[in-house]
């Protein structure tokens, strides 16, 4: 009984490394896609996730409830946001999944979910010493994927950049060149993994956190290091020890915020004023647009070419927030570049209650779960940032960024904890 046992976890264990490596690896993923085509390689991906899950026995254990409530979440959201595209929404790009045509949206989400899922088996099932193997086989895809991806960049400045919009990648990607799901991801969870490695090895945890910093500043994305300073600002801020000092500086962060919210000018002219001295161009060219855009109205540029598209979502959800627009007209545009107002748009809080309370009960989790306050500190600050990066970005075209919450946070924050 004992050897059928230990048979069943080692095979739940090869599921969940062969599934962490076939798609969280861009050398490996490339290499089934171009070898099985796309479709063979999302079916084997879901045998992987789905023979981990059902080994795992993920939804009968006692263990980390609050995770398997975010769990089931996510699955309520996924079932409901799925349905709902494929029912209402005629203007998407459609997907042709074995003859039938799927939304662009839908079939990212399908392929993507089973691993988002399996994160929570290796959180919720696994000892002590395969949780640490399974880390250290995510950490270094992650440096792999920083590596060939500055390799990339050191050829093909603007390769993230184009990767990101299709139009770039085909050799670079054969070698696990990556595009902005890599540069999100790292910036949610470095300082949480950073924390972790730093209990095993010191030198692999400064080496580690250097890369990130490199790689996110080498990839020029405004977005991607305004996540990664919001991330170090507020696991800085939150680990003020002293209560009164910490209310003191959380008070100073809320006026400078709504100094700066009225005082738009002012912003936008310091941020002209930076963008000149900013040497990147793609950097200095964003910050200089919407500078402009705060202090004259300008918004011709480029970089503010969201800026209608986030409007258009914001007053779709707020002109019906209960069911949202999908369902009275099939022809409501979505802005694609923003996953939570497009759910919010599309089908209001009947999707975003569910998507909201996944994150969020992840974040209870952190704080309610973990006896290192300072654990618990750096894991919700990046569940913090995953909510900023989902306002101004979509996160389901890949499995990179969702499965850094499902499984890279929760996990790193236990084996991090000292009760757990």
């Amino acid at each position: 009984m004992q050897s059928k046992y230990s048979l069943q976890v080692n095979i739940k264990d090869f599921c969940v490394q062969a599934g962490i490596i076939m798609t969280f690896s861009g050398v490996v993923y490339t290499f089934l896609v171009n070898n099985l085509g796309g479709l063979a390689a999302i079916l084997l991906s879901y045998v992987f996730a789905i023979g981990a899950t059902i080994l795992s026995k993920l939804f009968y254990t006692h263990e980390n409830k609050m995770l398997l409530h975010s769990a089931v979440w996510l699955i309520i959201f996924v079932v409901v946001y799925v349905i709902g595209l494929e029912l209402f929404d005629k203007t998407e790009q459609r997907f042709n999944i074995f003859g039938y045509s799927a939304s662009l949206t839908s079939y990212n989400i399908l392929k993507s979910f089973p691993i988002w899922l399996m994160g929570y088996v290796v959180c919720t099932n696994m000892n002590k010493r395969e949780a640490w193997k399974c880390l250290y086989i995510i950490v270094f895809l992650l440096v792999w994927g920083m590596i060939a991806t500055l390799w990339a960049l050191n050829s093909e400045p603007d390769y993230v950049r184009l990767r990101t919009a299709g139009r770039s990648g085909g050799n670079y990607a054969s070698i696990g060149a990556m595009g902005y799901e890599l540069t999100y991801t790292i910036a949610i969870v470095y300082i949480s993994l950073f924390r972790t490695l730093k209990q095993k090895n010191k030198v692999i945890a400064y080496i580690f956190g250097l890369l990130c910093i490199v790689y996110i500043v080498k990839c020029s994305l405004l977005l991607a290091i305004t996540a990664t300073l919001l991330n170090l600002s507020l696991s800085l801020a939150m680990g003020i020890r002293k209560k009164h000092y910490r209310l003191i500086c959380e008070t100073i962060i809320i006026i400078a915020l709504v100094s700066a919210l009225m005082n738009s000018e002012l912003v936008g002219g310091t941020l002209i004023d930076l963008s000149e001295q900013v040497k990147n161009i793609n950097i200095s060219l964003r910050l200089k647009q919407i500078g402009r855009y705060l202090k004259f109205g300008d918004d011709d540029g480029a970089s503010l070419a969201r800026l209608d598209l986030y409007k258009h979502a914001l007053n779709g959800f707020l002109t019906s927030p209960l069911i949202g627009n999908l369902p009275l007209d099939s022809g409501f545009i979505l802005t694609g570049h923003s996953t939570t107002l497009d759910l919010l748009s599309a089908f209001g809080l009947l999707a975003g209650i569910p998507f909201i309370s996944f994150w969020l009960t992840i974040y209870r989790y952190f704080k309610k779960k973990l006896v290192s306050s300072e654990i618990s500190r750096i894991a919700r600050t990046g569940i913090i940032v995953f909510v900023f990066i989902t306002i101004f970005n979509p996160v389901f075209a890949n499995v990179h960024i969702m499965f850094a919450i499902t499984c890279i946070l929760p996990l790193s924050a236990q084996l991090s904890d000292t009760k757990i």
